[in-house]
């Protein structure tokens, strides 16, 4: 939980304080008017509104009853690792093919820390009984 919450804390923050973190934290990595630029920026937006499906549908269906609470949150988890892994991924891609403009190093730093922090967590996790 405790990782999960820094995860998103930047996020969550950046709505009461856009100025801040979209000078400081939310970095203008692809440029001006570039369209692959831009095809790589609505390529997050479409990765986060897939992870809040994903997670809205997973409480979804503890809500009904067709998993425990306790599975809900193991598949949280599970979709919140594979997300921040995918999210490495992109940028180390993008930046393999000169998409980014700016330097991606803190971004891909606070990626690979929170996919490198959740991972073993999911090998190390109570197991249900």
């Amino acid at each position: 939980a405790f990782i999960i919450s820094c995860a998103v804390t930047p996020y969550f923050l950046g709505l009461f304080f856009p100025k801040k973190f979209d000078e400081s934290f939310f970095m203008k990595t692809y440029g001006d008017k570039d369209e692959e630029g831009r095809a790589a920026e609505n390529n997050w937006k479409k990765m986060y509104a897939t992870l809040g499906l994903t997670l809205t549908s997973i409480q979804f269906y503890a809500f009904l009853g067709h998993i425990s609470v306790e599975d809900a949150l193991r598949h949280d988890y599970i979709a919140w690792t594979l997300f921040y892994i995918a999210a490495s991924i992109k940028l180390s891609v993008e930046n393999r093919r000169n998409l980014i403009a700016y330097n991606y190093v803190p971004s891909q730093l606070w990626h690979l820390v929170v996919a490198c922090g959740l991972t073993p967590d999911l090998f190390f996790s109570p197991k249900k009984g």
